[in-house]
């Protein structure tokens, strides 16, 4: 078993995760981003966990919507296409979040709030901000875990996997970590999503 593999294991034999992700997880479409390129050595699939995983144990520590959190992560790259090989529209950047939650719907049952998690992750490169707490956190989340599966950001000890520590889960690796500072401090936390916390309409 490759550290790839491990961590893989790690999270999702975590029983919250689990449960949350219930109906999502073990759907058959959900396999299909195996295998799919996305940042580095990282495919689409152990992507999507990461961001998943690391953005329910963020909402976890802040009270907020891990199961949402969790969901919304789950799903947000749901595209089904190989991007870095040409496949897909252009200005995938810009679109896929679109795409992404055009085929969950068609495949789950999705609340409006887990809806624009999907569809606005890509914030700031698309202009409308999310519009909750945890669509900001998945969005946040979502560009730490690229640019450390990209970089390595952390050290040889995280390859592969957006949390430090390998496959020590538990936080044993997170202390320096910009957004492990969110999950320690409820006050940072909240005065973060307060300067661009959007309401819903």
């Amino acid at each position: 078993m490759d550290l790839q593999d491990e961590n893989r294991m790690v999270r999702t034999g975590n029983k919250d995760f689990r449960r949350y992700t219930a109906g999502i997880f073990e759907h058959e479409d959900l396999q299909l981003l195996k295998g799919l390129s996305n940042h580095g050595t990282v495919d689409l699939y152990d992507h999507s966990v990461n961001v998943s995983y690391l953005s329910m144990q963020v909402c976890s520590k802040l009270g907020l919507d891990a199961r949402t959190a969790a969901r919304a992560g789950l799903l947000h790259d749901f595209f089904l296409y190989d991007w870095r090989k040409g496949e897909g529209p252009r200005w995938h950047g810009f679109r896929h979040g679109a795409i992404s939650l055009r085929e969950s719907k068609r495949r789950f049952d999705l609340s409006p709030k887990e809806e624009k998690i999907i569809l606005r992750h890509m914030w700031p490169l698309i202009p409308i901000p999310p519009s909750s707490p945890e669509g900001l956190i998945v969005s946040m989340v979502d560009k730490y875990c690229a640019l450390n599966e990209i970089f390595n950001v952390e050290g040889p000890e995280t390859d592969h996997n957006c949390l430090p520590g390998g496959s020590d889960a538990k936080g044993k690796g997170m202390k320096n970590v910009l957004i492990c500072n969110l999950v320690k401090t409820r006050i940072i936390g909240s005065r973060l999503i307060g300067l661009v916390y959007v309401p819903s309409e």
